[in-house]
């Protein structure tokens, strides 16, 4: 399938390629492999980052070291998303209104600098998801390597694997305003004291972590296994998210769920 991917990735490069890159299994994998060609035999190419209050602080940090690994490094688009529109009071099509934005403004870096296809890291998985922002992809004619060859996440992380890349196994994620019930006010605040929290529940050891919002209500889902260490660690845990702003702490008995909030 690799072989198929390089193929997929060789046919469109002369045209130039610019990459959304997000850090995650996925996009990371595009990026390596779209850096292996561009060193064998170089085309145009570039890599861009979004950066917002609605991306975690240490995803970002970890996705560009991860590109200067390689070699690559990515331009960083910053932008407002509390800004964007009717984003503010977390809407059903939030992650289209979003996208939206956010392609348009790098399909404007890419024809500045001549390059004609936008991709991005969408797998065949995501098609069965609650995916909104899919819309803004086509809209935008962004091109989904892996989506068009029918390759799944399971395939992205072996493949991931076998070339050795650290991304392989690393837990999915998405951004922190899917932590919010819909029609809940998103403010920067609380998308920070979000990221904080979830990121002190890694620091006690916890490998996958949603701190999920609906009002003053943290419903807290980790993996079911892991639930006996947390029960355990109860108090301190009490007392650190506290400190987040939490202000009523609640433990999800089914555990991690992506898209639990898409109900």
């Amino acid at each position: 399938m690799k072989n198929e991917l390089e193929e997929y990735l060789e046919k469109i490069a002369p045209d130039g390629i610019c990459l959304a890159y997000s850090g995650g299994t996925d996009s990371s994998l595009l990026l390596a492999v779209l850096a292996k060609m561009n060193a064998k035999k170089p085309f145009p190419f570039k890599a861009v980052i979004f950066s917002s209050c609605f991306q975690a602080k240490r995803e970002t940090e970890e996705a560009l070291a991860f590109a200067e690994s390689l070699g690559v490094r990515p331009q960083i688009v910053h932008f407002d998303a509390l800004g964007v529109k009717g984003i503010r009071y977390n809407p059903k099509n939030r992650c289209y209104l979003c996208k939206n934005r956010l392609f348009s403004r790098v399909r404007k870096i890419a024809d500045k600098e001549g390059l004609k296809y936008l991709a991005d890291g969408t797998n065949a998985d995501d098609a069965n998801e609650w995916r909104p922002g899919r819309a803004a992809l086509e809209e935008h004619g962004v091109v989904s390597p892996f989506a068009d060859l029918g390759m799944t996440k399971k395939m992205i992380r072996d493949i991931s694997e076998k070339m050795g890349l650290p991304t392989a196994r690393k837990p999915s994620n998405s951004c922190l305003a899917t932590r919010f019930a819909y029609g809940q006010e998103l403010t920067e605040t609380g998308l920070k004291n979000t990221d904080k929290g979830e990121e002190f529940l890694k620091s006690m050891g916890f490998s996958v972590v949603r701190l999920r919002r609906h009002g003053e209500i943290a419903r807290i889902e980790i993996l079911p296994e892991e639930m006996d260490k947390f029960i355990a660690r109860r108090k301190e845990i009490v007392s650190g998210l506290k400190e987040t702003g939490c202000v009523w702490l609640t433990l999800d008995l089914e555990g991690f769920r992506s898209g639990s909030m898409d109900v």
